[in-house]
């Protein structure tokens, strides 16, 4: 019966998406590209390790080191391994509403962001994730996006949310630019000055002062994009099955890519993207991985049976030649490694 309540709870939320926070160093496509990488990330390097981790759908993970990580999951559960994913620790959760999102500053100082249509929850740890406490917000629905620039200030996103902090999560003010009902959403800044939030409908909002002051600005797509990627040169605005580049004319490059619940990018050619799909007459989906060397012109799939995962929703780096990916099938949930 838990499986079946944890498949049921993770369709009803799977259109909440919430995502980190990172710096990078460029906004739009100014025609450079940075040097091909001299050798492919194969499907063939990913491996199942054994694993511990409970039973779960989980939305989010993230490491701090190449051994100590974190994922959080759709029943409010939050998980610890010190050991590259081997094992996991359990860690008492002050909340049952769905977790959707986690952010470490360092090995110590981590916030997660969760919710549904009805509340949403801020939680943070000074300990390393061996305690959790809720930031009181008062929060009806489970933000967009959190990010965090230092232990101090940090910015959080969602359905007519726009807040910003300067102690640590203790004291919120609005920063909103719309008088009016304004969706927010992903978050992230290149350097410690300027960052972008996504809005609706090709909108988005810029700063150039570490988010003291916000533009509102527009190309001319219409397109509703959830999540915001970083190169050297490039920057790449995704939503499920598209990816799209702007340059400084506002002309728009839309590269089409399969239907996707998350997605990272390794370099500006490389990304490795999972989620799962239905077949013509299954009655339960797939597990798939993506894996593109080209920038989507093409790329490979690995499919699982529902069996073993039914979808893939967490993936992060570990390191900058490893990527840790979990899934969920019908009886336990799995840990794979992508060796690149």
């Amino acid at each position: 019966m838990k499986y079946i309540n944890i498949f049921i709870l993770y369709f009803s939320i799977v259109l909440i998406t919430a995502f980190g926070c990172d710096r990078h160093d460029d906004f739009i496509d100014n025609g450079l590209s940075e040097p091909r990488p001299t050798s492919d990330i194969s499907i063939d390097s990913i491996s199942l390790i054994e694993s511990e981790i409970p039973y779960d759908v989980y939305r989010d993970l993230v490491f701090v080191n190449e051994k100590i990580g974190y994922a959080v999951s759709i029943t409010g559960r939050i998980i610890k391994t010190i050991d590259s994913g081997k094992t996991w620790k359990q860690i008492t959760s002050p909340t049952s509403l769905p977790l959707l999102s986690v952010q470490f500053l360092n090995e110590q100082t981590g916030f997660i962001i969760g919710g549904n249509n009805q509340s949403g929850v801020l939680l943070k740890t000074l300990n390393g994730g061996e305690t959790w406490i809720i930031q009181d917000l008062n929060l009806t629905s489970a933000p967009s996006s959190i990010c965090f620039l230092s232990p101090s200030t940090g910015f959080i996103s969602g359905a007519d949310l726009l807040i910003k902090t300067e102690d640590g999560g203790q004291n919120w003010i609005n920063i909103k630019k719309h008088a009016s009902f304004q969706s927010y959403g992903d978050i992230k800044f290149k350097n410690p000055y300027e960052g972008l939030i996504l809005m609706p409908k090709g909108s988005y909002l810029k700063t150039t002062d570490g988010g003291s002051t916000w533009d509102s600005l527009k190309c001319y797509n219409s397109h509703n994009f959830s999540k915001i990627f970083y190169s050297k040169y490039k920057t790449f605005f995704w939503s499920n099955s598209r990816i799209l580049t702007i340059n400084s004319a506002c002309q728009e490059t839309i590269i089409e890519v399969p239907l996707m619940i998350n997605l990272i990018f390794i370099n500006e050619y490389q990304s490795i993207g999972v989620g799962q799909h239905y077949d013509d007459l299954g009655y339960f989906p797939s597990g798939d991985i993506f894996i593109t060397n080209d920038t989507w012109k093409h790329y490979v799939r690995k499919t699982y049976s529902p069996s073993d995962a039914f979808e893939f929703t967490a993936i992060s780096k570990m390191t900058a030649k490893k990527v840790m990916i979990i899934g969920t099938g019908f009886s336990a949930t799995i840990v794979l490694i992508l060796n690149l």
